[in-house]
Order: structure tokens, then sequence, then C-alpha cells
């Protein structure tokens, strides 16, 4: 009997951390729809500490991107793909 092999996806590579990717994908939805940052950390209940999450500086937890993805009536994995430059 043949042993069969299981392809996986590879990732493809990419220098930014799932939560820097998340950032950059919130600061582009809040810049097209024209949503300042502090507004929709309001919204999500965030401090304006949380800045740092907007920034890239902190990372996001998987509830987290749910919540904003929500709030932004998108799919979730929108904010976790890596858009073109």
């Amino acid at each position: 009997m043949a042993a069969s092999t299981v392809s996986l996806m590879q990732p493809t590579p990419t220098t930014a951390t799932a939560s820097e990717r998340v950032a950059a994908n919130v600061r582009a939805e809040l810049a097209a729809r024209k949503i300042k940052w502090e507004a929709f950390g309001a919204l999500l209940g965030w401090s304006p500490s949380t800045r740092r999450r907007l920034d890239g500086a902190s990372r996001w937890d998987v509830d987290e991107v749910e919540f904003a993805a929500a709030h932004l009536g998108i799919d979730v994995t929108a904010l976790t793909v890596e858009r073109a430059a």
C-alpha cells in the first residue's frame, strides 16, 4: 500500500506580523470610511492609549479582530490578509 502524502498550503512569506497586518487593514478601512481612530476606539470601548493597537505596536487578540470586523461590517479575513501596497 502506497503511503499518502498530505499537501499543506505554505504561507506566503511576509515581514509583517499578523497583528501588524490587522492594524494596517483596520487603518485602511477607517481611512476609506473617513472614521477617526478615536471614534472607532470609543465605539469599541477602548481607551485612548489603545492607539498602540492601531499603530501595530500592541498585539491584537482574536476576539478584538472579530469585534473590529463586526463593527466595520466586513469579514474577519479581510483584516488578516496582506494587501498589495
